[in-house]
């Protein structure tokens, strides 16, 4: 899908992601895909799913660069 609508494999925030699974199979489809939760779990689940995980609260960041 992305490939064909961007001509590339896109970059995918799941915010909220706790267990990562959206962003796994985005993944799958050749996306760069990262989750981010502000949970203690956060890198293991990541690890649990092979997702890079950033740790914090979506809405306290004002500046966010990956």
């Amino acid at each position: 899908i992305f490939h064909t609508w961007l001509n590339k494999p896109a970059k995918i925030l799941d915010v909220g992601a706790k267990y990562p699974y959206l962003a796994s199979c985005f993944n799958q489809f050749g996306c760069q895909s990262f989750g981010m939760d502000a949970i203690d779990e956060t890198e293991d689940f990541g690890k649990a799913l092979n997702v890079t995980m950033l740790y914090g609260d979506f809405e306290k960041l004002s500046d966010i660069a990956f």
